[in-house]
């Protein structure tokens, strides 16, 4: 590096013109073939499923979060439904999620997030449930039911529902956009027979839903340090915006499935992976001062 280190705001427009070409590149080129499992039918078919699996998927392994719907189905006997969900009521739904839990918490998570999660998920579920009983028929599909809408009343159609939050929100709203995901693949389907056209209009104004991970390969990128603490994430979520808006003008939100791939299994804390990192040649500022050390 010959001496100081570079920092974002070090960079010139190009060297960052050069980051969002490259990484536009990479994530043109990544196929990600994924075969349907049993529990992604599950929430292709069912609709309350996906909607329970994206409460669930919090401090935990996004598998086991989307694997529990399934599993819930066939330990209370009945056709999953806001309905039946609302009837069992919070307190069975803890105990059964305490149950699918066992030996399938993340290493190190501490006994306070453990009981947390417990306490939040089930009471989570069931209002929502009952608000989807109350509010759309017990049917999830009726929130969608005008059939057209854009990214943005996307977003705050799904953020009100308890235990959906601004994160979980931006990741629905770009798999919808998407379109591969059994949420709405099962969603465009049973409106189509309704006779309704489901579709998202101005992806350009989605966003990319940051995380601890997207934040740490940004700032590595970029020459920053990367802490791993929450203030992070409100520190650099404009930059990660607009870099992304650079990147991907039609689909910002884009950008966040490869950044989240190599947050998680390359550009961890320490040591990162960096002679295995997709984004080694963006390039990248850390792994061009790890190379020199």
């Amino acid at each position: 590096m010959g001496g100081e280190r570079i920092r974002l705001k070090d960079l010139s427009l190009d060297e960052i013109r050069k980051r969002a070409r490259k990484l536009r590149e990479k994530i043109d080129s990544q196929k990600q073939p994924h075969p349907e499992s049993e529990k992604d039918k599950f929430c292709r078919e069912n609709a309350i499923a996906p909607v329970i699996a994206t409460i669930c998927d919090q401090d935990v392994n996004a598998d086991h979060a989307f694997g529990f719907p399934l599993w819930l189905s066939r330990q209370l006997g009945k056709e999953l439904s806001a309905e039946l969900i609302v009837d069992v009521g919070e307190r069975e739904i803890r105990q059964l999620l305490k149950k699918y839990m066992r030996g399938k918490w993340p290493s190190g998570i501490e006994k306070e997030r453990k009981e947390q999660y417990l306490r939040n998920v089930p009471r989570w579920i069931v209002k929502t449930c009952r608000k989807i009983v109350e509010q759309f028929d017990g049917d999830p599909d009726n929130m969608f039911k005008e059939g057209a809408y854009t990214s943005s009343e996307l977003y705050f159609i799904l953020t009100r529902l308890d235990g959906i939050g601004q994160k979980k929100a931006s990741m629905v709203v770009r798999d919808f956009i998407k379109g591969t995901t059994p949420w709405v693949i099962g969603l465009r389907e049973r409106l189509k027979e309704k006779g309704i056209d489901f579709r998202v209009e101005e992806p350009e104004h989605s966003s990319v839903p940051v995380d601890i991970d997207v934040t740490r390969v940004f700032c590595r990128i970029m020459g920053e340090k990367a802490r791993a603490l929450r203030e992070d994430i409100l520190r650099y979520y404009p930059d990660i915006q607009y870099f992304a808006k650079m990147t991907y003008p039609e689909f910002p939100a884009k950008v966040d499935d490869l950044l989240w791939e190599v947050g998680r299994n390359y550009c961890k804390g320490y040591p990162p992976k960096c002679e295995e990192c997709l984004l080694r040649d963006l390039p990248c500022e850390y792994a061009k001062s790890s190379s020199t050390q």
